[in-house]
């Protein structure tokens, strides 16, 4: 199974543990076993279907040019805006999404600021928001790094997951 059929949809609602406001990606198996139903909003959903981006050309300019206030995070980000001291510091970045991104991102952005709205709102409500950290937090367990890096290493990377320990760069 490839990255790219792992369609993943995005989630909203508080961060287990730490109950900060989070807009994070969890794939449709993931969402579907976990009942997200009731503990998380997974309102928003990826518009861009990789694919469907792939046949019309996806060209990250015409998400630059078209969103103002994604080119004016650009535009900050490439100019220094937030490094003053390192102007070009992200400029491999900057590069990055706008001529190599084979992620796509630009295309995500509107769905992604629509639902980090929803999570502005649902914190605005401390009853709501405290109720789903407290069923994030207890369904948290699903999603232990050790169990995703070994899915990731089978579904993904086509690799077992191995107990063999690697010697540390000094060993050798």
């Amino acid at each position: 199974m490839g990255l790219h059929s792992r369609r993943p949809g995005r989630i909203q609602g508080p961060e287990p543990l730490t109950g900060r406001r989070a807009v994070a990606v969890i794939t449709e198996q993931e969402k579907h076993s976990h009942g997200g139903h009731k503990t998380l909003h997974y309102q928003c959903e990826y518009k861009s279907q990789l694919q469907g981006l792939d046949a019309k050309r996806y060209h990250a300019v015409d998400y630059y040019n078209r969103l103002p206030e994604l080119k004016q995070a650009m535009d900050q980000i490439s100019t220094g805006f937030f490094s003053p001291k390192q102007p070009d510091l992200f400029k491999e970045i900057v590069d990055m999404l706008m001529h190599h991104d084979r992620f796509k991102v630009f295309a995500d952005y509107e769905d992604y600021i629509k639902c980090q709205e929803q999570v502005n709102e649902l914190y605005k409500n401390p009853k709501e928001w405290t109720k789903k950290v407290i069923y994030n937090i207890a369904g948290s367990g699903k999603f232990s790094s050790d169990r995703t890096i070994s899915q990731y290493a089978r579904e993904i990377w086509g690799v077992e997951p191995t107990l063999e320990k690697i010697p540390a760069p000094d060993d050798i």
